[in-house]
């Protein structure tokens, strides 16, 4: 699923064509960059939150530290997978192409866009345990995590659909 969410973000990027004035391409690029140090902040445990906020959890979130680490994990874990593959993609389109200024461009859009990883992938410690007659022990935890998981993707993938807007199309290849 996570991969399915990633190509339909990835493919409207794609899709959504070239930003005709670079004052709007500027001030966009500094609003998600902006919005990516708040992220990166809060996933570190500074002051600051997740931009795309916790305050998402749902009334019926038992263990709000389980749901906060479930998002963290996710949106760290695909927010990463995407920006190290868009990075290299137009890493490699730049060296192949040296004068094409979109991949050139579009390189230095993901690149340095990485999120800190330290600290992330709980799975083990939020996943299902169950008694010696099956019945789940950490319901509470498991479920919270696993909703937190869900929130995170979502709120990873809105988060790159933005950055993959401001992508310049590249000419026919």
């Amino acid at each position: 699923m996570r991969y399915t969410m990633i190509l339909i973000v990835l493919s409207g990027g794609l899709l959504a064509g070239c930003t005709p004035f670079l004052e709007d391409l500027n001030a966009n690029l500094k609003s998600v960059n902006a919005n990516l140090k708040n992220v990166n902040t809060g996933l570190r445990g500074g002051a600051g939150s997740p931009s795309t906020t916790l305050a998402d959890s749902d009334a019926d979130v038992c263990d709000p530290v389980a749901f906060k680490a479930g998002f963290e994990d996710q949106y760290v874990a695909n927010w990463n997978h995407t920006v190290i593959d868009r990075e290299g993609f137009y890493r490699y389109l730049s060296q192949q192409r040296p004068n094409a200024a979109a991949a050139r461009h579009n390189y230095d859009l993901y690149r340095g866009k990485r999120l800190s990883s330290k600290g992330i992938g709980r799975q083990m410690e939020y996943g299902v345990e169950f008694n010696n007659k099956g019945r789940i022990l950490n319901y509470c935890q498991s479920n919270s995590y696993m909703k937190g998981e869900r929130a995170g993707i979502q709120a990873a993938g809105r988060d790159l659909k933005v950055l993959a807007d401001q992508e310049i199309e590249m000419a026919r290849l």
